[in-house]
Parts: C-alpha cells; structure tokens; sequence
C-alpha cells in the first residue's frame, strides 16, 4: 500500500488505485500513538495527546505525506474517477465482507467463496494484530519501541476515551470545512 497525496503518484489507465480513509479524530489518536509510542527511534518526538494535537495534527504537519485533510481532500477531488475505489475503515470494520467483495469486483477478479472468507479472515484485526510483520516487529528496538504494536485497537471511535469534547469539536470543525461540506460527503466517527 501507499500513503502517498494524489499527486505524487503514477497516474496510468491500466493502474487501479484503492484509497481508504479513516475519520480524523481517531488518525489522530493513532497517529499520535506510532509517533510518541511506537515509532520512537524514528520521530524522536515525545508529547502529550493534546500537544500533539495542537503542535502538530491541528497545524496539518501530521504526515509525512501532508495534512490529513489536504491528502484526503486531494483523493476526494477524484471521486468520479473510475480508476479509484474508495473505501472508509468505518465500513470495513463494520462489514469487511461486503467491502472485500467490493474490492473483488472493482479489480475484476474471479474469486471463490473460499478465498473471500480467507481474505476476510486474514484482514480482521485479531489476525493482523498477531502478525510479527503487519506489526513491524522486525524494527523492535531500532526505529520501534521494543515490544510495541502497531496494530493498536482497531476500533472505531475509540477517540471518545482519548479526546476532550473540545478537541473533538476542534477536529470536526476543520474536517466540515475541508471535507464534509466541499465534497459533500459525511466521514462517520462511530458506527451504526
């Protein structure tokens, strides 16, 4: 996979893309966890939530890539382009067969029953979240805080138990103006 902004990478009409985003409030809880837990010897960057949230998240120098809604907003941009299927991790973990059978069929494959549910199986959170590579156990004690994971919760809204009320509204007030009301999309941040 790639994190790459839409403009950096190859555009080609025999290349499909996928592109999964995930609601702001909960990247950024992430994000702040593979930053100042994780990913330790690589950020060198120790902070609390909310200092990450205002040093670095709310002045969209979150990623390597560029803010979270620029690039986001950057792959919006193209949301009539056939080449790309847009997924959000709000609907895959709310039924991640229906978005793998979404998959199967933007990219044309034959696949059976068998290998679906294998895929589904494999991509769930308690499979990935034993897997040494997915969680960079490799990087242990390097760029990665030794015995630290990657895959961290899974969930959706788990932002709730980490976010003030403030800061969420923070979140929401920049992701209506940048996202929801210009591409009139709605970016879910609980299920049902």
């Amino acid at each position: 996979g790639i994190n790459a902004e839409y403009g950096w990478i190859l555009k080609d009409p025999r290349i499909k893309y996928i592109y999964c985003y995930r609601n702001p409030k909960d990247v950024c809880c992430s994000y702040y966890n593979h930053m100042c837990k994780v990913f330790t010897g690589h950020y060198n960057y120790s902070a609390t939530l909310s200092q990450f949230l205002e040093e670095v998240f709310m002045k969209e120098n979150a990623a390597e890539q560029g803010s979270y809604w620029d690039h986001v907003a950057g792959w919006l941009e193209q949301k009539e382009n056939p080449l790309i299927l847009f997924l959000t991790f709000e609907d895959m973990v709310e039924d991640l067969r229906r978005e793998v059978l979404k998959i199967v069929n933007f990219l044309g494959l034959n696949c059976s029953d068998e290998k679906i549910e294998e895929v589904v199986s494999s991509s769930m959170f308690d499979s990935l979240s034993k897997n040494a590579k997915v969680n960079y156990d490799w990087r242990d004690g390097s760029v990665k805080a030794k015995g630290s994971k990657f895959m961290r919760k899974g969930k959706v809204g788990s932002w709730k138990s980490e976010l003030t009320a403030e800061q969420a509204e923070q979140i929401d007030r920049q992701t209506r103006e940048k996202l929801e009301i210009p591409f009139k999309i709605k970016i879910r941040d609980v299920l049902g």
